[in-house]
């Protein structure tokens, strides 16, 4: 494991894009239905399911990801082994880490301890889909179905159990663009766009993630370290 010197990209390009993107209700307006068309992803190279991110938010591949995470209250630096696997997630106070487990090139298990508990997410496989199974410190516990295309490309993501809070979306749909994701538009009970948690992504010219952004939150992503 390695850990080097972080470089930042400019706080007003994030602060920027997070402007633009909470002023815009294009998706309230335009979106009530899942956004995905059979072929957005259409002559992409076909994925492997080692590649998760960004279903969720492991980076798990192409190596090399990312080196760190700094979002509006934490900055957090990953850890790859010698073959550039993600070993763990660790803040910089050490107070918020996740281990990430790996079985044949595939991540099972994903530990996050914090000072309110620990959250344990298993992951199970099927051919064209992946399930998260997320279990929180108060017990509750939180399950998704991440359904794949043939070219193993995630169109959708569907909430298995009921859950008392309404902030949790029931689905996810997602839209590419260029065989990267653009937008993971969320859904309530109803069908309805669920703003606060649809996220954006940002690239910069190298294909590599720099900004994941929604109305309540924007996550920053360095890759100096290689």
């Amino acid at each position: 494991m390695h850990r080097r010197a972080i470089r930042s990209l400019p706080v007003t390009l994030v602060l920027a894009f997070v402007v633009a993107c909470s002023s815009s209700n294009s998706l309230s307006d335009a979106r009530s239905d899942p956004i995905n068309t059979p072929d957005e992803t259409e002559g992409c190279s076909p994925l492997s399911q080692e590649v998760l991110f960004p279903i969720i938010g492991a980076f798990l591949g192409p190596a090399p990801g990312p080196c760190a995470l700094t979002d509006a209250d934490t900055h957090y630096v990953f850890h790859y082994d010698s073959n550039a696997v993600l070993v763990n997630q660790v803040s910089d106070d050490g107070s918020d880490t996740t281990e990430f487990t790996h079985e044949q090139g595939l991540l099972v298990n994903e530990t996050r301890t914090q000072p309110s508990g620990v959250t344990t997410t298993v992951y199970e496989y099927a051919s064209n889909a992946i399930k998260t199974i997320a279990t929180h410190p108060d017990d509750t516990t939180i399950a998704y179905q991440y359904q794949l295309d043939d070219r193993g490309y995630v169109r959708t993501a569907r909430l298995l159990n009921t859950v008392q809070s309404s902030s949790i979306p029931t689905h996810f749909s997602y839209e590419y663009l260029n065989c990267t994701i653009q937008w993971r538009v969320a859904y309530d009970q109803n069908d309805a766009v669920n703003l606060d948690e649809t996220t954006e992504y940002l690239y910069d010219e190298q294909g590599q993630l720099i900004v994941r952004t929604s109305r309540t939150s924007a996550e920053q992503f360095d890759y100096s370290c290689w």
